[in-house]
Order: C-alpha cells, then structure tokens, then sequence
C-alpha cells in the first residue's frame, strides 16, 4: 500500500468516527510531505466525507500540523477556543538545570532523540525550536505527564521542564526575505534565481531527484510554482516562495521569497 493510500484509509477511519460519535478525532503530527498529500486528497475542500477539517499544529506558522476533523456542533473558530481552554497540544520549554554547566550545542537532534528515547513516536512531536541552551517542543498532550516525569537530560545536560500554552511562546522562523526575478513561474527558474544557478544546472537538479517541492520529490523542471510553496535543493537549502510583487520594465517577474537560514 502506497503513502496516499494509507493516508485515504486513515482519513476515512477518522472522519466517520467523528461524524457517528460527534466528537473531535484527529491525525497525529503530520510532515510536509503527508500534509501536500491530504491537500491533494482534499482538492482544496475546507470537509472530508461531509466533517469539517482544519490544519493546526500548535501556532499558526508551525510546520508539523495535525488535520483535525470537528463535530458538527464546532467551526474552526471554536475549535480554537477550545483548543486553548482544553489544548490536545501541549508545548514544554525544556533548560539546563545548572546553565554553568549545560552545553552549548544542543541541537534539534538531541531533543528529538531524548524524547524518542522515552518512547515516544516521531508522529507524536511536533515542531522543535532550539534557541541558544533551551528548546521549545509541541506534543500531544496525552504525552505529556510521561515527558514531565520522566525525561531527566537532553544528551549530557540535567533540563527542568516548564509546561507552557502554545499561543504563550514565541515561536520564530529563521528566514531571510529576498527579492528576485523570474522570467516565467517555472519551478527550474525559481531554482537558479534562489540558489544561484543557472538554468541548465537547476533542470539537471530537477531531474536528478534533488528537489522536492512542498515537501514531495518534483521531478518536472515546468512545474508551475505557486504562492505558498515550498523549494528544498538538497545540500542548498530550502525557499518558500511568497509571489510575485510587480513586473519589471523587460517583462520580468520581481518576485518575493523566503531561505531559511
């Protein structure tokens, strides 16, 4: 059974529990790769099998999301309220006990790993943050009394853990903003502006399976890149592309991008 498949059975499992039994079911974390499949499945319909259906993943801009399928008594709205009051996600900020002596260089991994070495699986955390000698992590909620109990260190560092709402925390994304110009919308022009190659170099990338847009293995160098995407060049880097902010003088597209550092 192919990725698309098991997400379709899956969806169907919870959309129809949550339609006979009128309560909230969702999926777990979802990667870039699953979601780009979901929308797909979905083809831009905000219901599944006649149940209301919303991304969420702790915050707004976070990249691991959770489809949520909503009984027929909650919106989107609501669901957020409640989401608030009665989170089924959790955030930790996880610091060194003794800052004197916790190491500099704990990075994404080494919290992942901690926490994976609980048990725990990789569906059930979401987005990470490091941010010099602390960490912020998402994860369902039912996890959490196991995490607070039980993880003691991150790598060598003694941590104290600080549970806190989502929506409290500061969450930034480490991008650059630039602008550039395309000559036409194709994913092999975004390539060369944004990783600066030329055109004949981002097809041979294309083509020889380095780039993955949104998530997923694009291998047509016209693709046709839209609002919202998302670029990864292996050993590059990844863009999100913004759109496209005027025509230049030549008939050139001035576009707008993100690379995150």
């Amino acid at each position: 059974m192919d990725e698309k498949a098991f997400l379709l059975g899956r969806l169907n499992d919870l959309a129809n529990e949550c339609e006979k039994k009128g309560y909230l079911t969702h999926t777990y974390f979802l990667n870039e790769a699953e979601q780009t499949l979901i929308k797909e499945i979905l083809n831009g319909s905000s219901t599944y099998h006649g149940v209301t259906v919303t991304f969420y993943g702790g915050y707004p801009d976070a990249e691991r999301k959770a489809l949520y399928f909503l009984p027929f008594y909650m919106d989107e709205s609501t669901f957020l309220v409640e989401e608030e009051e009665n989170p089924t996600i959790s955030a930790l900020t996880i610091l060194p006990k003794n800052e004197t002596f916790g190491e500099d260089d704990l990075t994404h991994r080494d919290y992942l790993g901690a926490l994976m070495s609980l048990g725990i699986e990789r569906e059930r955390i979401g987005d990470i943050e490091t941010n010099g000698k602390q960490a912020n992590v998402l994860l369902f909620d039912e996890n959490l009394v196991m995490v607070l109990d039980d993880l003691k260190s991150v790598k060598h560092t003694p941590i104290k853990l600080m549970k806190a709402k989502p929506s409290s925390l500061s969450w930034k994304k480490r991008y650059e903003v630039r602008v550039g110009s395309l000559s036409s919308f194709r994913l092999d022009s975004l390539i060369a502006e944004a990783f600066d190659q030329n055109r004949e170099r981002a097809k041979g990338y294309i083509l020889g399976g380095y780039v993955q847009l949104n998530g997923l293995e694009a291998n047509d160098p016209s693709k046709t890149v839209k609002e919202g995407d998302t670029v990864s060049l292996r050993g590059k880097g990844k863009i999100k592309f913004i759109g496209e902010k005027k025509m230049s003088r030549r008939g050139r597209l001035i576009v707008e991008y993100w690379i995150y550092r």
